[in-house]
């Protein structure tokens, strides 16, 4: 079943009003920790960001320990993201069978990988609070975005704040269209 990205966002805050997290940068590990999800940090290579195995005793997230602290914690919640979306329940994952972050997911290829994206992003940046840190850090959409140093300011200490790379939260801030007001 595909579900559109704004489904996806909502079972991404309902997550966070779970816990709850009601402020940014979310917290990961008490998201994993909510869930019973164990995360291990380990070389997995050139080829692989992260991957989510089930084994015996619970889930498991592997997150390659050679990327940048940012990226990995967009594969974290990306493979938060599968495990929430059920996506090991269609026959794609099998006891300790990883479902590999890499290439694909990137490029939005894949449905799963295109979900998970989506769903990590709602997840570190949740609309709730992305909007208003938006329209705080713009003074009320007073920044002009032809201003190209104060546009690049303003995702600079975004992405900061949610610690998440300039790239994911420019696309965040797109998804959101939130530029328009900008």
């Amino acid at each position: 079943m595909r579900r559109s990205i704004q489904q996806i966002a909502e079972l991404a805050y309902k997550l966070l009003a779970k816990i709850p997290i009601t402020s940014y940068p979310i917290k990961l590990d008490e998201v994993t920790n909510f869930l019973n999800i164990k995360v291990v940090s380990r070389d997995l290579g050139e080829e692989v960001s992260g991957m989510l195995v089930f084994k015996e005793d619970g889930p498991v997230i592997g997150v390659n320990s050679n990327e940048y602290i940012l990226r990995r914690r967009f594969t974290i919640a990306h493979e938060i993201g599968h495990y929430v979306l059920g996506h090991h329940n269609n026959g794609l994952f099998v006891e300790n069978s990883p479902f590999y972050r890499n290439e694909a997911s990137s490029t939005g290829e894949v449905t799963q990988e295109v979900e998970a994206n989506a769903f990590a992003a709602a997840l570190l940046m949740p609309e709730h609070l992305l909007r208003p840190a938006y329209l705080k850090a713009t003074e009320n959409g007073k920044i002009n975005h032809r201003d190209e140093d104060a546009f690049e300011l303003v995702i600079k200490d975004l992405a900061r704040d949610f610690q998440v790379s300039k790239l994911a939260m420019s696309i965040r801030l797109g998804n959101l269209m939130l530029f328009e007001n900008f």
